[in-house]
């Protein structure tokens, strides 16, 4: 088979799987995962979630299917590449690269060489594809936008450099930005329900706003945000709620709730003999070393912090002759853990108390949950919480054992590791990794309380829900804990994984500035141009007087054809996945009445009923989509048509060689046995040819073969053979220096 058709075979199949989930009406793969992989984003909480999956996205479903090819490896890295750059496009970029691979074959079968049809296709992309979706920009900023828009170079901004990083992002239009997170999420999930839709957009909204966008501490500037990238996954904890049919309790339906500055720590059931459904004030450390007796470790095994991990057991296990040494070793390890325990809480008391008075708590961020009807404050008590990576039952009772009067311990634990390095990222602190190491004579207070200690406002208990939420945390950067609610382990995934790519939108949008109009509206946009282009190249074949050949005209000409049909499967697929849709009289009717209008902006309308309204304008319906999706789109899928075209110079050169060397090697072989055999009947003049016995060697032979050698060897270095050769040598010299010093 040609490597041109293999490789339309690979990614024909990628493509085949797909085009069925692209656009809004679009239909859901079902996959399956091992379970393996531990980069979901609402790991933990059921384990059906991580056995089937329903999805849209290319990204989640190249990654399940295991096709170890080199060409589909080729793909799936470089969806998987978009996707963590740009949160978006991954379907496009597997339609575009297949339906260009496969107009560029067409291309070559007309004789046009690979390498020729790579610069031209390069060429493309540089000269006209990205400058026109660079004219078709909207700026989130008002005054980026350019001031007259009847000029050619309609994005010619008018502001210095130092102007453009000084602008702030709290004058970005919050209308566009919801509008481009809507348009995103809307094609990712159900298109029946769009109360959820909205609903997971204001969310993500908020989250920026709250973030980046209306920052309470400071005026984020673009200078700002080109100075330190954004980087939501460090900043927002994610805690997905499975709401139970028979549980009355749950009122939240579709929606989600957001937490700024707090914290939520679910189903630890390690406080319930504490009768506040509030405190205040309290000191919050977070503590990585394991407190457990060893006869624990051998019953529980060690529960490793990501509940996804498998426990692991001890491999060192004791043996014990008598029951006696089992205690008096048990007891002595009693004693170390007590001690190590009495140390740690003496530490804290001492150097907490002075600063829980003089903190000032800050005003709630939110007012709207669920509390119960008891509030006690205890503005006095010094209060402690301990976050521990793992500890037992005794470890807890002896820390309960030392609150007093003046300081009260709370205690959780089998926190997720990834949510502990978050909350101390935003505190701005570190994890006691050795109490004894770190709890040392001549250890600075300050110091430790800089490094190790971080302040809480105020804690609720909630007593329906078994969950406990650490608010108004006075971190250095702001911190997140958003709720979201699902009746089913599909809806869950399904909101959890949009609110991460409106995430990424709104992080693509704040750090680019600009957005496009959607509906298709950019590939017609370059269509337009395309078509624009290759009538001015033919009209200049006819009456030019420049310097340039007629091949690379015509080659220039065929690449913006096969870039137009290719781009055309685009708008086809998204109405192929529409019921009753007429595909062809749709763009004949965009080829009639607008592929000349160059400065109109057209997009698809898909809930058109007549030929009156199969366009739209984007603008004004309020679709949009990420510029640099669309910008990144292209340019990988024609950097990977690229490598895919000259993929027989990069893999099989070694190949060809070989294969030409053992011809003519062959050759070589053949032409001397002819010879051979001619010599021969000249000579001989035998019409038969002789073959000669093959020699047998056996083990019997070698053996025979080595005896004699060595008895020849004796027999040479036998005294009488040597005294013989000396007595020749004396009485005929025969060695011309010898003679000559005669």
């Amino acid at each position: 088979m040609d490597t041109n058709d293999l490789i339309l075979n690979v990614i024909g199949s990628l493509y085949e799987i797909v085009k069925s989930c692209y656009g809004l009406n679009a239909q859901y793969q079902m996959l399956v995962n091992d379970g393996d992989n531990q980069n979901d984003d609402i790991n933990g909480y059921d384990n059906e979630a991580q056995t089937i999956i329903l999805s849209k996205k290319a990204s989640e479903i190249l990654k399940c299917i295991k096709v170890e090819h080199v060409f589909s490896n080729i793909v799936k890295k470089s969806v998987q590449m978009l996707e963590s750059i740009c949160y978006d496009g991954t379907n496009t970029l597997v339609i575009l690269i297949y339906s260009l691979f496969r107009e560029c074959v067409i291309v070559m079968d007309k004789g046009i060489h690979p390498i020729s049809l790579i610069y031209s296709l390069q060429k493309s992309f540089t000269t006209i594809i990205e400058p026109t979706l660079k004219s078709s920009r909207i700026p989130l900023i008002t005054v980026l936008k350019s001031p007259s828009k009847n000029n050619n170079n309609s994005n010619d901004i008018s502001l210095t450099n130092e102007e453009i990083l000084n602008l702030k992002l709290k004058d970005i239009d919050l209308d566009l930005l919801y509008n481009t997170i809507y348009s995103t999420i809307n094609t990712k999930l159900d298109n029946n329900n769009n109360s959820v839709t909205s609903n997971i957009s204001n969310l993500c909204l908020e989250s920026l706003k709250s973030l980046y966008i209306e920052r309470s501490d400071k005026e984020l500037t673009v200078l700002d945000i080109m100075n330190n990238r954004i980087s939501f996954q460090d900043q927002i904890i994610i805690y997905p709620r499975l709401i139970l049919l028979n549980n009355g309790n749950n009122t939240f339906g579709n929606d989600s709730i957001l937490h700024q500055n707090s914290l939520i720590i679910d189903n630890n059931n390690n406080n319930n003999n504490y009768n506040n459904s509030e405190i205040e004030n309290s000191s919050i450390i977070f503590i990585n070393e394991i407190l457990k007796l060893k006869s624990n470790f051998e019953k529980e095994g060690i529960t490793m912090a990501n509940n996804n991990k498998e426990n692991e057991k001890d491999k060192t296990k004791l043996i014990f002759h008598s029951a006696q040494e089992r205690t008096e070793l048990l007891e002595y390890e009693k004693l170390i853990l007590k001690n190590k325990i009495i140390k740690l809480c003496k530490y804290l008391e001492r150097i907490t108390t002075s600063t829980s008075n003089s903190t000032q708590t800050q005003t709630p961020t939110h007012n709207t949950e669920r509390k119960d009807d008891i509030t006690n404050n205890n503005n006095s008590n010094n209060n402690i919480i301990l976050i521990f990576k793992s500890i037992d039952e005794y470890s807890k009772s002896l820390i309960y054992n030392l609150n007093s009067n003046n300081t009260n311990y709370l205690i959780f634990d089998n926190i997720q590791e990834q949510h502990i390095k978050i909350i101390t990222r935003s505190f701005g602190i570190g994890v006691i990794n050795s109490i004894d190491s770190t709890i040392k004579d001549g250890i600075n207070d300050d110091l430790f309380l800089k490094n190790f200690v971080g302040r809480c406002g105020k804690i609720t208990f909630y007593e329906n829900d078994k969950k406990i939420k650490l608010e108004n945390l006075m971190t250095k950067s702001p911190l997140l804990s958003v709720e979201i609610y699902g009746s089913s382990n599909h809806i869950l995934r399904q909101r959890v994984g949009s609110y991460v790519t409106g995430m990424g939108i709104g992080k693509c949008c704040l750090e680019d500035l600009f957005i496009l109009p959607s509906a298709c509206s950019p590939e017609f946009s370059i269509i337009r141009s395309l078509l624009l282009n290759s009538k001015q190249q033919s009209g200049t074949t006819q009456q030019s007087h420049q310097n340039i050949s007629s091949s690379t005209t015509y080659i220039d000409k065929e690449t913006y054809q096969a870039l137009i049909k290719s781009i055309e499967t685009i708008p086809i697929t998204l109405l192929s996945n529409q019921n009753n849709k007429p595909i062809l009289k749709i763009l004949d009717s965009f080829y009639c009445n607008f592929k000349d209008d160059n400065d109109k902006i057209v997009g698809i309308n898909l809930s058109s009923k007549s030929e009156n309204d199969f366009f739209l304008n984007p603008i004004n319906d309020g679709i949009f989509e990420t510029y640099r999706s669309k910008l990144q789109t292209f340019r990988f899928a024609i950097d990977i048509v690229c490598l895919l075209l000259k993929i027989d110079q990069i893999i099989q050169p070694k190949q060809q060689q070989q294969q030409q060397q053992q011809q003519q090697q062959q050759q070589q072989q053949q032409q001397q046995q002819q010879q051979q055999i001619l010599s021969q009947s000249t000579t001989n003049k035998k019409e038969y040819i002789e073959f000669k016995p093959v020699e047998i060697s056996t083990d019997a032979i070698e053996k025979e073969k080595i005896e004699t050698t060595k008895k020849q060897n004796e027999i040479f270095y036998s005294k009488q053979q040597v005294e013989k050769r000396e007595r020749i040598d004396r009485n005929f010299n025969t060695n011309p220096f010898l003679q000559t010093q005669k």
